[in-house]
């Protein structure tokens, strides 16, 4: 496994941790799971810390003793997973624009106000966007270095 796969491991497990922190404390953790609450914060923090100490390392050692080389292989790689991962972001905003334009033109007939009106949820939602945006691209360079580039 390249140095550049375990990159992308890691930031794979750092995004969705993150992704799964927030959710747990902005809407609350789960009533089935209460039990299990501290068991659980605390995996999701030695994930994100392990992925933090794991990234700084491979970065140290790129950039001072060993030296990482990325062939066109991996710049190749590095393109693809960026442009899936602007284009899931862009199709996500698009979708939301689309939402909220529907909703100021036909809202008004339907008698209540749309899921996505209040600014509380627009900002959780392009949270959302971002943080899935970044794993789309993470999960890409995965699955493109799992397949063989």
């Amino acid at each position: 496994m390249s140095r550049q796969e375990i990159y992308a491991w890691c930031s794979t497990g750092f995004v969705l941790s993150v992704l799964i922190l927030y959710t747990i404390f902005s809407f609350g953790f789960p009533s089935i799971l209460e039990n299990h609450y501290e068991s659980v914060i605390k995996g999701l923090v030695f994930i994100i810390l392990v992925a933090v100490a794991t990234e700084f390392t491979i970065d140290y050692l790129g950039s001072v003793k060993y030296g990482v080389h990325k062939d066109e292989r991996d710049m190749q790689i590095e393109a693809t997973a960026f442009k899936v991962g602007y284009y899931s972001v862009m199709v996500f905003l698009n979708i939301l624009i689309g939402h909220l334009i529907i909703n100021a033109f036909f809202g008004t007939h339907a008698g209540e106000a749309a899921f996505l009106t209040s600014r509380e949820t627009l900002l959780h939602v392009v949270i959302y966007m971002l943080f899935l945006g970044g794993l789309m691209k993470s999960g890409t360079q995965v699955f493109l270095y799992r397949r063989g580039g």
